[in-house]
């Protein structure tokens, strides 16, 4: 028959799956954050079970404690595009408009501030704005964007939004390229990651 001795193990090693699994369940909220995302704040709760016999076949039954754990916020987003080659050409003295788009690939509502814009000199930043309306073009509805002051309006997981910028090419040099670099941080308090920045490029060539 099983002893105290031999059903102890058991047990811990109950306590132990039901723990792991749990969070194990928990980390995976992060690796899903954007096509699944399980929200901040959510309760996981395991236990395991088990059924064996002694030497002599009579049959026991064990559960372990209920392990629970409680989701933390993750704050993640994603700047695209990324590009590492020109994906179209552009000419001097040109003003040009490009978007980037900003998606919270967190488990929480989120706001952003765009932290950076770089450009290849000659070429300069005009102007940014937040898409508002979402029409991938500058209209009356969309916001001017100060760098490092700015926070863009509430995105819930999964969500996105466009930052239009517009560039004065000047006298930038035939066949050269401009690079365009935007980076943007959360804004979220108390999660992990916490303002984690992101960087989208692109990159456009001269004709």
């Amino acid at each position: 028959m099983l002893t105290k001795k031999t059903v102890k193990p058991v047990f811990k090693n109950l306590v132990a799956v039901a723990s792991l699994i749990a969070i194990l369940l928990g980390a995976s909220a992060e690796a899903r954050v954007f096509e699944d995302p399980t929200g901040a704040g959510t309760i996981i709760s395991n236990r395991a079970e088990a059924s064996y016999k002694d030497e002599v076949g009579e049959s026991f039954d064990t559960v372990s404690p209920t392990v629970t754990i409680t989701v933390l916020a993750v704050a993640t987003l994603v700047v695209t595009p990324d590009e590492t080659a020109p994906s179209d050409t552009t000419a001097p003295r040109e003003r040009i408009t490009r978007i980037f788009r900003v998606c919270n690939t967190g488990n929480n509502a989120d706001t952003f501030t765009p932290t950076k814009l770089d450009v290849t000199a000659p070429a300069t930043l005009n102007s940014l704005y937040f898409d508002n309306d979402g029409s991938g073009t500058l209209t009356d509805g969309d916001t001017p964007v100060r760098v490092n002051e700015s926070i863009s309006p509430q995105l819930q997981p999964g969500g996105c939004i466009g930052v239009i910028v517009v560039i004065d090419t000047n006298d930038a040099p035939a066949k050269s390229t401009i690079n365009i670099v935007l980076v943007a941080r959360s804004n979220a308090l108390n999660a992990m990651r916490w303002r984690a920045p992101n960087r989208g490029v692109e990159i456009k060539r001269l004709s």
